[in-house]
């Protein structure tokens, strides 16, 4: 069993997501809650900060941008009074009181129940979609409206858009069936549409009011402790005990509870499918669009789980193995029942790494997928991604592979000391990554794998998302030439470490519930350079739909610098067969028409992202509209005239037989990277390295 400390290298979604309008549990006093984070960062962050006006500032931004980044709810005058406490909190930190806090929190709750009203009131009237105005969609760089008239305003003309964005896909939806269909098909009057647009709008938009108004001072006052983390850099961040506990679940790829994935719709919480093998699915009763009701704890009394925030809900049923829930019940002809279901250990097996065979003229090719650097920090013995994909090679070389392909695409990553073991797979005992501390301190973190497990042609998949413990396997299989790395121009650029410290075990407090993520270290590549802001380079550049959209790491606010360190490596250079397969690449690529198709797709994604001004008229958006679609059909026309054998290994197959919904599930997996343009192109590395 590989040693595995708690470092963590990931990318993970911001506080405010991360709260998912669900109310904290978290009852420390908010004293004690700031006072705990405010030392564990002067004692332990990488970069500590002065708590003095520079502080406030970038605190107030962040806290302020978390709450109406889109600009609906403060108008000027709001932002004009409360401004006066942008240099004030780090005085109110000394002090120990929170009157900015409150007073903005105070201010944004009110401002939403306005919102609210200004939002019902266009829909108690006519909506026009026949205007000569023009409406600036919700965006950061909007200028915020200048007072209560203007808002009231700006609110009749969002709803007016949302309407016209509604109707007129609805629109150009039933002039394409008329087209297809012809007279079998029979189209509802315009006003038809339009009525049922606003309902739909309506709707929605209820219910987002109602998720807002869920939140509590103490919701609010957890996502300012989480700005005072973020103000130090972005991947620092204050976590109330429920949220750490969906980090390490999301982290270890396993829980207890019945296996379920849920949604909340209409006050009711909805079930959406059915997790493969979990207890739910042997239990079989549970079924995809069943309404959960109410939620009985074994003999216990049932609660309701009506218009109950999901976070509440889940946390209901979630529970220890063997224990028993018992599900009140709405089918979706009517019927009631209750289901008992005994809770188990849940898998989700999407999480793991997990390979395929590749059926190519030069032979068997290898691939395997890793979706995270999973690690399971709080069971001994847990499952571990190095070791996983060890498994998953040593399964490979059986089918006597001619060249391998990891996947890190969308991999955010994860466990450092995973990742680190993870080289040596591919390099054998020696440096990984070098790691310096807040005292300059320098670490080289080596493989203890003593010899390499593969050999062969390597090539390393990565896209904008990939960050982190992705990057460092990348880069450090990059600098010993030991893979070629293929992707999309740059990886996202997350250079740095971070630890999680429990507020309760380092203050022994009660009151002080909670954790912190905090950056503690940057990491460097074995050549000296840095992956912070500016990624990995890969060797052959992929068109990518997100080309032309700001991503990674230099787009965060308060990102730690880019420097660099002595080499821990002699610098090596790729063989002149790798050389040439490369410079192959790179023109097989840009004749590749569906890739190229990829970067046409970028440019329009861009055009329209640009658009932020709107008539608030149908027929002209209309147009706009469906020109729009017409390139985006144009584009989806170009198909890829080419097509990979993908296989499940003969192993896993063998595994899977006893299960046919597990199997099924490995095979759709395996279908769907048949037409694989960067798998494609990568293939074709391999042939020439052959």
């Amino acid at each position: 069993m590989l040693a595995r400390t708690r470092i963590i290298i990931a990318v993970v979604l911001p506080m405010a997501v991360m709260l998912g309008f669900c109310n904290s549990i978290n009852k420390a006093p908010k004293e004690t809650l700031v006072d705990g984070v405010i030392g564990v960062m002067k004692y332990q962050h990488y970069q500590p900060l002065e708590i003095n006006d520079s502080f406030s500032q970038r605190v107030y931004t962040l806290f302020l941008n978390q709450l109406d980044e889109n600009k609906l709810f403060f108008h000027a005058k709001d932002l004009d009074r409360l401004s006066k406490y942008t240099y004030k909190i780090d005085d109110e930190v000394r002090a120990r009181t929170y009157t900015s806090v409150d007073d903005i929190i105070a201010t944004y709750m009110e401002r939403i129940a306005t919102a609210q009203t200004y939002s019902n009131e266009v829909f108690s009237n006519k909506i026009h979609l026949n205007q000569n105005r023009v409406f600036e969609i919700p965006d950061k760089n909007r200028k915020e409206s200048k007072n209560t008239k203007e808002l009231r305003q700006y609110w009749k003309d969002y709803n007016t858009f949302l309407v016209m964005e509604n109707y007129v896909r609805k629109m150009i939806n039933q002039e394409k069936s008329v087209r297809l269909e012809g007279d079998s098909f029979v189209p509802k009057p315009l006003d038809s549409l339009m009525n049922q647009a606003v309902l739909e709008v309506k709707k929605n938009q209820k219910e987002w009011f109602k998720r807002l108004l869920r939140l509590k001072d103490k919701d609010y006052f957890d996502m300012f402790v989480n700005c005072i983390a973020m103000s130090y850099d972005p991947h620092s961040s204050y976590f109330p005990p429920r949220q750490k506990e969906d980090f390490d679940i999301r982290l270890s790829g396993q829980f207890e509870g019945i296996g379920a994935s849920l949604s909340e719709r209409d006050g009711y919480i909805k079930v959406e499918n059915i997790i493969p093998g979990s207890a739910s699915y042997r239990q079989g009763e549970l079924k995809s669009g069943d309404l959960i009701t109410a939620v009985a704890q074994a003999e216990e009394e049932a609660v309701s789980v009506i218009d109950m925030p999901l976070s509440d809900v889940v946390q209901l049923i979630r529970g220890k193995k063997g224990t028993v829930v018992n599900l009140s019940v709405k089918k979706p002809d009517g019927s009631s029942t209750v289901i008992a279901i005994k809770r188990d250990v849940v898998v989700l097996e999407e999480g793991y790494a997990k390979s395929a065979l590749i059926k190519d003229e030069v032979g068997n090719l290898g691939y395997i997928n890793l979706p995270s650097f999973y690690a399971d920090f709080n069971k001994k013995g847990g499952r571990s991604s190095a070791e996983d994909m060890a498994k998953e090679v040593a399964k490979l070389k059986k089918d006597d592979i001619k060249g391998l392909i990891i996947d890190l695409r969308y991999n955010g990553g994860g466990s450092l000391s995973d990742v680190v073991e993870m080289v040596g797979l591919f390099t054998g005992k020696g440096p990984a990554v070098q790691i310096k501390s807040k005292n300059n301190a320098l670490d080289v973190y080596n493989s203890h794998t003593p010899k390499a497990l593969y050999n062969g042609p390597l090539i390393i998949l990565v896209n904008y998302y990939s960050a982190s413990a992705s990057e460092i396997l990348a880069a450090a299989l990059q600098d010993y030439k030991r893979a070629v790395v293929v992707g999309t121009k740059h990886t996202f650029g997350k250079g740095t470490v971070q630890r999680f410290m429990d507020l309760g075990s380092v203050f022994r407090s009660d009151d002080a519930e909670g954790s912190v993520k905090l950056t503690t270290q940057k990491f460097y590549r074995v050549n000296g350079k840095t992956t912070q802001f500016t990624g990995v380079i890969p060797d052959v550049i992929m068109p990518d739909r997100f080309d032309y959209t700001e991503l990674g790491e230099r787009q965060l606010p308060y990102a730690l610098k880019e420097d660099k360190l002595k080499p821990a490596i002699p610098t090596m250079k790729y063989t002149q067969a790798y050389l040439k397969a490369i410079s192959s690449a790179q023109t097989s690529v840009s004749s590749n028409a569906f890739l190229q198709k990829q970067s046409k797709i970028a440019f329009n994604i861009n055009e329209r992202n640009q658009k932020t001004a709107y008539q608030l008229d149908a027929e002209t958006y209309k147009l706009y509209l469906t020109g729009l679609m017409g390139k985006q059909a144009q584009l989806d026309s170009i198909k890829p005239d080419y097509s990979m054998n993908l296989d499940i290994l003969s192993k896993d197959r063998s595994v899977l037989a006893s299960d046919s919904i597990q199997l099924k599930v490995r095979k759709e997996w395996v279908a769907k990277f048949s037409k694989d343009a960067y798998l494609w192109e990568s293939v074709k590395i391999i042939r020439d390295l052959q």
